[in-house]
């Protein structure tokens, strides 16, 4: 497989005070965002929403103790897709009628998987967790042996099992375009890693799926 080619990645080599406070405090306002989406199916019990509003807590954790970047992405671009890709499960829409029976069980068993897999996930993945494409450490133990990005192949199979439930031309079209988003993302991520390190650069080579083994 060809190595993405570092020569064409702008990169920001030290973390300016100014955008990391940016950062932050989207941070914050997703996690609030999510908090006034789900804090009423909290209340009231609702497992998918406790499991959602935990994740988005557990990324803002994560996010706030995250370790200094060694080199950064320094494309426009990519920091809005990135901060799009996070804001884009929050305004899926409730469909007006149930999924058939047959679609709601693979839904559900789609749900159990995706969320499951999307903790397992950003747990292994830890302090090295960050929303911009960095170069802070290189993960390769755990989820990461199989496939390079693990918490965004749960991530979208998590959001499709919401979207079989809740079934609708706007949930599907803004489902395709978290996946466009994903694959940017993770795109520029590893630019950024290849240009950066060449432990990376080993393990692009010896890893050689993105999101779905024999698929991408």
């Amino acid at each position: 497989m060809t190595e993405p080619s570092p020569a064409i990645v702008p990169i920001v080599r030290k973390s300016r005070i100014p955008l990391n406070a940016l950062f932050t405090l989207f941070a914050f306002c997703l996690t609030a965002y999510a908090v006034y989406t789900y804090g009423l199916g909290v209340l009231r019990g609702d497992f998918s929403s406790i499991a959602i509003l935990a994740f988005y807590m557990f990324m803002l954790i994560l996010f706030v103790t995250r370790k200094e970047a060694q080199a950064e992405s320094g494309r426009i671009t990519h920091r809005i897709i990135a901060f799009a890709t996070s804001l884009l499960p929050l305004l899926l829409q409730p469909a007006p009628h149930h999924p058939a029976p047959g679609l709601g069980i693979l839904a559900a068993a789609l749900w159990v998987v995706g969320a499951g897999g999307s903790l397992v996930a950003i747990g292994c993945l830890g302090k090295g967790f960050g929303i911009v494409a960095a170069c802070r450490q290189v993960k390769t133990q755990g989820l990461y042996r199989w496939i390079r990005h693990p918490l965004y192949a749960f991530e979208l199979v998590w959001f499709f099992s919401l979207v079989l439930l809740q079934l609708s031309w706007f949930n599907i079209v803004l489902f395709f375009t978290l996946i466009t988003c994903q694959i940017l993302r993770l795109l520029e991520e590893e630019r950024i890693l290849s240009a950066s390190s060449e432990e990376y650069r080993q393990y692009f080579q010896k890893v050689r799926y993105r999101l779905f083994p024999a698929v991408y």
